[in-house]
């Protein structure tokens, strides 16, 4: 399953496919989050009117929430569903990226960076969200920190898509003979 290469022939309409269907279920999943998140917000806007302020008009839906009232509405199904998302497509595509990864003579491993990138990420916007329940003032180092968190991310990420869209090493190397068109 993660041995050989892959042609990027073989793996490019692979790729399409699974992200194009990763991306169904997540905005399914992240629709019903929003859903949730939405119900509670009305319902703290009902319950504490005086902390909680909901704006509506024909293009736009804004909550506010008084800094450090600790009305903050939960969002773990919101960060469960896009890291159930995450864990999807990571183990739909991990194989084929690493075959892919192996045609160019690289260790499959270097597909993780971005990965571990994104995780450290969703964490600290979890931890940056929570920590307006407990402060009026936001934590400006952890966002500071995602911001550069996430430019590594999609530096990382774009240069994994290069690795991958590049041709592959001619002839043998050390993950095996060199694929061959149709195979």
């Amino acid at each position: 399953m993660f041995g050989g290469r892959d042609l990027r022939s073989q793996f490019w309409p692979y790729a399409a496919v699974v992200v194009a269907l990763t991306f169904l279920v997540l905005g399914v999943a992240m629709t019903l989050a929003m859903q949730q998140l939405f119900a509670e917000a009305e319902r703290l806007a009902i319950e504490h009117p005086e902390a909680v302020r909901i704006q509506r008009s024909a293009t736009s839906y804004s909550v506010q929430y008084a800094p450090g009232s600790g009305l903050m509405p939960d969002m773990t199904n919101f960060f469960l569903g896009l890291g159930g998302g995450v864990a999807l497509l990571v183990i739909l595509l991990a194989a084929a990226m690493t075959r892919r990864l192996h045609d160019r003579g690289l260790p499959g491993y270097v597909a993780l960076v971005p990965l571990l990138l994104l995780i450290l990420g969703l964490v600290g916007m979890s931890q940056l969200l929570t920590s307006f329940n407990d402060s009026t003032e936001p934590d400006l180092a952890l966002f500071g920190a995602l911001m550069i968190n996430n430019m590594l991310y999609l530096a990382s990420l774009g240069g994994l898509v290069l690795l991958l869209s590049l041709p592959g090493s001619a002839g043998p190397n050390r993950y095996g003979p060199a694929p061959v068109a149709g195979s």
